[in-house]
């Protein structure tokens, strides 16, 4: 009996887990799919320039890929969501370099995404702002409707 008891704090943690993980699955299914920048934020102001309008976004499975338009090339960032937390947490991590990873929080609503993440190992935002010495961005995101046949 004794055994089965030094175990149950192992089995708690890996149900805990198990449902952190499903949480998150679902959660990323919502986010699967095209956007646009509908606001982009840096250093408290608003960034949305020619450019931004060029730049598109995809998430597909937990890949988070910035695309400018003529581009060959994409910028990918492993998502990885934690829905459970106030806000929800999403961390950015680079699939170019190697333990690079943005800490970010999210919201989604309807067709609008928020997210906020901090650059360069900065501490996670808890609010959806910017400013000129938080080293931030946020963008706000629209889904692109796809056309159904």
């Amino acid at each position: 009996m004794k055994l089965h008891v030094a175990f149950l704090p192992l089995l708690i943690w890996a149900t805990a887990s198990s449902a952190h993980a499903d949480e998150s699955a679902k959660e990323l299914v919502k986010l699967q799919g095209a956007w646009s920048v509908a606001t982009l934020q840096e250093g408290g102001k608003d960034q949305v320039d020619d450019n931004t309008k060029k730049l598109s976004i995809v998430i597909k499975e937990d890949i988070f890929s910035f695309k400018f338009a003529g581009q060959p090339k994409t910028l990918d960032m492993k998502l990885n969501l934690d829905p459970s937390s106030k806000p929800k947490g999403a961390d950015l991590a680079s699939t170019n370099r190697q333990g690079q990873v943005a800490l970010g929080i999210y919201e989604l609503r309807e067709d609008e995404l928020k997210i906020c993440w901090s650059r360069n190992g900065k501490e996670r935002p808890n609010d959806f702002k910017t400013n000129a010495s938080d080293d931030r961005i946020l963008m706000i995101l629209k889904r692109l409707k796809t056309k159904e046949k």
